[in-house]
């Protein structure tokens, strides 16, 4: 009766909701579109009422007076009207009270019931699916009971649209339920509760390689690397779905990585680096299911390994997100990156870090650092032992301290530690005198002893197992080390560093000095170390090991 008024004029309800001049009235009409929708629905015993679970008998809404006829044009004409509804709605959004925010949702619920398709086109605006989003954010409990109804239906809803997509598809419903999808996964608040199961992210890979050679699909495929782009933010999605997103997602996006194309080139090397980010994690894995799954991060590894030196030769970011993800790779998998680390892959690394800017950088220092610790690392460190490697690690080091840059400096440090230890280690080694390439005059008191003052502990830590190797392998730098810049940076870092590493090492420095016959000339510069000694082997907070090299330092300088 009230629909077929000529006092009502639906065409004026998207007004209405608009203005927000009357919250009652918008209350109420509300109020009657959720009942009219759910009430034709009973009347049709439409399959749609799947969506909302199964009904309690004794509830209002498990039964309907309309006869199938008045449902059917109940039904079409609150549909009619739902659009112009929902719009004025999110329009006035900001004016919105609790009730009025948790029935908007509740509309929508029931409208993906009544015609999944309009629910889906009305969601392919990114404007209305945002304002969905801000309603659903009140923490009213109603509200957010609605919330939680819409989200189960909207999980619900697009795994079986994402099935329904087929290779005779139309392009438009291609575009309008991956756009549906895409939108609603970047909403912060519902896309964070939104729950798929593996059929949907099978799907989302099925549908992505038909957008490379259908093109019914292909108009949409902006839409599916934003939506995989969306679902890789949520690590918790991704380790859910493992097994679909390395054998359906990570496979195009691989063959993706030989096109020509610069952008498609770097769009997959970064979508496959934030898919394979979070698989770090093997912990809740099977045997099977780490051998499965690794053999398919094997393949990826090898297929950019095989591209590399054409991927370094790219414009930043390329060579940036390249070298990321075979890092990435090859610490979840080092057998593997072990065969992959011959000396040609070192070369071309070595190669570009000559001529990359710092942002590549990192990447190219960790995949060296990870290569060198492979079982084939003394064949590659002596590959290393030639002109210009260490003057150019010195040159990168400087530079990153210089700027600050301290994600460049951690891989800087670690890798200048490795090839000392190294060559600390192997007195006969060939590479045993090429460290001394970066021991270049004041480095100890200009760079190497200022980094074990870094607030960052794995550079103070590397810096000062640095001096350590470095004393051992020359007197001048134990005399940098014993000079008024020195002494300073040495006092500052037993005074900081507390718990650290770097007091460790710079403690053993001095006892190792004191052994080689320098044991008056830290007395005599050093008068205050005996009182800090002490003052460490008392502190918890130094650590056991630290309180072991203090007390065996103070009695060398007692004896």
């Amino acid at each position: 009766i009230f629909l077929d008024s000529t006092h009502v004029n639906l065409e004026e309800f998207g007004d209405v909701f608009t203005t927000m001049g009357n919250t009652k009235l918008v209350q109420t009409l509300l109020t009657f579109m959720n009942m009219a929708l759910i009430k034709s629905l009973v009347g049709l015993r439409h399959p749609g009422l799947a969506g909302l679970g199964k009904p309690d008998p004794t509830s209002p809404f498990a039964s309907s007076a309309l006869t199938g006829n008045e449902a059917r044009g109940v039904l079409a004409k609150v549909i009619g009207v739902a659009e112009l509804a929902l719009r004025g709605l999110c329009s006035g959004s900001e004016h919105m009270s609790a009730a009025i925010k948790g029935k908007t949702l509740m509309l929508l619920v029931l409208l993906g019931c009544a015609d999944p398709h309009l629910l889906v086109r009305l969601l392919s605006s990114s404007r209305l699916a945002a304002h969905v989003d801000s309603i659903a954010r009140d923490k009213d409990s109603y509200v957010q009971r609605s919330a939680r109804a819409l989200v189960s239906y909207l999980s619900a809803l697009f795994s079986s649209q994402m099935a329904e997509l087929v290779p005779g598809s139309s392009p438009q419903s291609v575009q309008c339920v991956s756009g549906a999808l895409c939108n609603i996964t970047k909403t912060k608040f519902l896309g964070s509760m939104l729950s798929f199961g593996d059929d949907v992210f099978a799907n989302i890979g099925r549908c992505l390689a038909l957008s490379f050679s259908s093109s019914r699909f292909a108009v949409a495929e902006a839409n599916f690397h934003k939506l995989i782009e969306n679902l890789a933010q949520n690590s918790e999605q991704v380790l859910k779905h493992r097994f679909t997103v390395t054998h359906e997602i990570i496979p195009p996006y691989l063959s993706m990585l030989k096109d020509t194309d610069v952008e498609r080139r770097f769009l997959s090397l970064r979508i496959l680096r934030a898919l394979v980010a979070p698989l770090g994690d093997e912990s809740a894995l099977t045997a099977e299911e780490k051998q499965d799954e690794g053999e398919r991060l094997d393949h990826l590894m090898q297929g950019v390994a095989e591209m590399l030196p054409e991927l370094l030769k790219e414009e930043e970011p390329i060579p940036v997100q390249a070298t990321g993800l075979l890092v990435t790779c090859g610490e979840r998998r080092p057998k593997t990156f072990a065969a992959i680390a011959t000396v040609d892959f070192i070369d071309s690394v070595v190669c570009c870090m000559t001529s990359s800017k710092h942002g590549s950088l990192r990447g190219l220092l960790q995949l060296l650092l990870l290569a060198l610790r492979t079982e084939r690392g003394a064949e590659l460190i002596s590959h290393l032992a030639k002109p210009g490697f260490f003057e150019n690690l010195l040159k990168i080091t400087t530079m990153a301290m210089e700027r600050e840059l301290d994600e460049l400096l951690e891989p800087c440090c670690e890798l200048a530690t490795f090839i000392l230890r190294q060559s600390v280690g192997d007195p006969n080694s060939t590479l045993v005198r090429q460290p001394f390439l970066m021991l270049t005059p004041r480095a100890v008191e200009t760079l190497w002893l200022p980094l074990c003052t870094s607030p960052t502990e794995a550079i103070s830590d590397s810096a000062a197992q640095s001096v350590f190797y470095f004393a051992k392998l020359s007197t001048k730098a134990q005399v940098e080390i014993l000079s008024d810049e020195g002494i300073k940076h040495v006092r500052e870092v037993m005074d900081r560093r507390r718990g650290h590493e770097a007091v460790v090492y710079i403690i053993r420095t001095l006892r190792f000095m004191c052994d080689q016959g320098r044991k008056g000339e830290v007395q005599k510069v050093m008068s205050w170390l005996p009182t800090i000694l002490e003052s460490i082997e008392r502190d918890e907070k130094y650590g056991d090991a630290a309180a072991a090299e203090a007390q065996g330092l103070r009695e060398l300088l007692c004896a």
